[in-house]
């Protein structure tokens, strides 16, 4: 017997009669039986607690967690594993193991019809559980106990129900099972495991203070025997503070991760260009390294060279190797006075951008004034650098005929005037040929070849002769034209040869040696081949139209 003396604490415990004993087993014992009542409620709960997650709904999921009859089981576990009631176990486990069965059962089956729209927050919110959640199931499965051991709380028991989460973990354990979430599924399914240790745990402890027949095992057992029944409980419950503790330590780490992003970005993009960190980052691990995805609203795009400063950063800040994309979404605040977001950098690159406007439009203007001059000519682009303390400007003329250095020099003149400093101009000339239905416009007009004298004529004629006859030793070798060139005391003769080979220096200077014999000594020669011929069926084509036999 225990003596009551020599324990003061004894005579604080809560004093039950025997028949109030029955009463609190008799009570556990019914709503921890596998019957009809128990089975209804439990498809009923998990129904209401499955279109309440899909919903999104708090209200709904709370109301099933009044309907629900799974905490009733895990009280008889309780109750029987401080009484030694084998009978009592058995249908409690029976009760239990099923239920959670077909709680999962119905949950996959409503997510497997075509309304099913997805996760939602609410299911979302069961999938990661911490210590917190054990914690508070710890404390649930106390109140809970109690409130059935003394029926002057038993009013407290919704308010338990409510507290602790058995069903909805389940039915969002099926839902995600549906969706084919393996991964969500078990993180609800470890949600309810965590809950159910926790509430079978504490009741045993509350019983054994209401001492619903724990003295009786005591005296049958002993003290030791009796402490071995509660090592699968007390085993799971360790487990799971293991467990949830790492989990939480991993939240809290990404929460410290993910703040210290958001106030590094924030402070770089808005020293780098004014811009803003648009909502939280994006963090995912690849290959040992932290990949982040910010976006950014910017009044000009992050360059690459600002994103590998701003990674630099961010890796000393963290400790870890960083890589950072930055999304950036170009825009600009601006109230009436003009823009606000302006850092001093971007307010003088602003300034900056605006006094260079005004140069392009200047000169410009003064360009298309200058080509007006010439038939069919017109701008159709103006770029500007900036080379030490002097102006450049490259401009893209289309024109049916070169704009040549002359006609630059004037422009490049008219320039400097407009803008009143000194500039370099380069001209780009596009060739156009512009037409309507009728004609060419803007055709240039053809130079004329200036007119040969007699002696021009008859040297000509004297070379072709002698180039042609060291030609006729290749079949389908045409001379084309002559042309000279008087340099100092040589004169250059440059000739065109079409043939179906290559005229090499060999005979180049066969040619040159028959030039300077038969028709001048100051004769050099440059032949240009190319390499082409014409044949018809009777032989080669020497430049004229065959007649046709009769």
């Amino acid at each position: 017997m225990i003596d009551a003396e020599s324990r003061p604490w004894y005579d604080l415990r809560p004093r039950l009669t025997r028949e109030q004993r029955k009463a609190v087993f008799k009570e556990i014992e019914s709503s921890s039986s596998p019957s009809w009542r128990f089975w209804v409620l439990t498809f009923l709960s998990t129904a209401i607690a499955a279109y309440g997650l899909l919903a999104n709904s708090t209200a709904v999921v709370v109301g099933a967690m009044l309907v629900a009859p799974l905490m009733g089981p895990i009280f008889g576990l309780a109750l029987a594993t401080v009484t030694g009631h084998a009978v009592l176990m058995k249908r409690s486990l029976i009760a239990e193991v099923f239920g959670v069965a077909l709680a999962i059962g119905i949950g996959w089956l409503i997510g497997s019809m075509p309304l099913n729209m997805g996760a939602t927050p609410e299911m979302q919110a069961r999938i990661a559980p911490t210590l917190y959640d054990l914690l508070i199931a710890i404390f649930s499965g106390m109140a809970g106990a109690y409130a059935s051991a003394n029926s002057r709380v038993n009013a407290a028991l919704p308010g338990v129900a409510i507290s602790v989460a058995l069903v909805p973990p389940l039915a969002s354990c099926g839902l995600y099972l549906a969706l084919g979430e393996y991964s969500a599924s078990l993180g609800a399914f470890l949600l309810f495991t965590a809950n159910f240790f926790a509430i079978q745990l504490a009741s045993c402890g509350v019983y054994l203070v209401f001492n619903l027949g724990a003295e009786r095992e005591v005296r049958r057992l002993g003290v030791g025997k009796f402490i071995v029944r509660f090592t699968p409980s007390l085993l799971g419950v360790v487990l799971m503070a293991w467990f949830l503790t790492g989990t939480l330590t991993r939240i809290i780490d990404d929460r410290r991760l993910q703040t210290q992003l958001v106030r590094e970005l924030s402070e770089q993009f808005a020293k780098r260009t004014g811009g803003r960190l648009q909502g939280a980052p994006e963090i995912r691990e690849e290959n040992g390294a932290l990949v982040v995805t910010a976006v950014a609203l910017t009044p000009r795009p992050f360059e690459p060279t600002h994103i590998e400063e701003i990674e630099d950063r961010l890796c000393q800040a963290c400790d870890r190797d960083v890589r950072l994309i930055v999304r950036s979404i170009q825009s600009r605040d601006a109230d009436r006075d003009g823009i606000v977001f302006h850092t001093a950098g971007e307010r003088l690159a602003s300034e900056i951008a605006e006094e260079g406007r005004a140069v392009l439009g200047s000169a410009r203007d003064s360009l298309v004034e200058s080509l007006s001059k010439f038939e069919g000519a017109s701008l159709t682009d103006l770029y500007r650098t900036q080379s030490n303390a002097s102006l450049e400007f490259t401009a893209v003329v289309a024109t049916p005929v070169p704009i040549g250095p002359e006609s630059v020099a004037a422009m490049e003149e008219g320039l400097n005037r407009r803008l009143d400093a000194k500039s370099r101009l380069i001209v780009r000339s596009v060739l156009t040929r512009d037409a309507n239905s009728e004609r060419f416009i803007y055709d240039p007009v053809p130079e004329k070849a200036p007119r040969l004298t007699e002696s021009e004529i008859a040297l000509q004629k004297r070379v072709t002769e002698v180039i042609g006859r060291r030609m006729a030793v290749i079949p389908g070798a045409v001379v084309g034209e002559v042309q000279f060139e008087e340099r100092a005391s040589v004169v250059w003769v440059r000739v065109r040869i079409e043939a179906p080979e290559v005229v090499g220096p060999e005979a180049v200077r066969r040619i040159e040696q028959d030039l300077r014999q038969f028709v001048d000594p100051r004769l050099r020669l440059q032949a240009r081949t190319v390499v082409s011929a014409t044949a018809t069926a009777s032989g080669w084509n020497l430049g004229e139209i065959p007649t046709p036999e009769p």
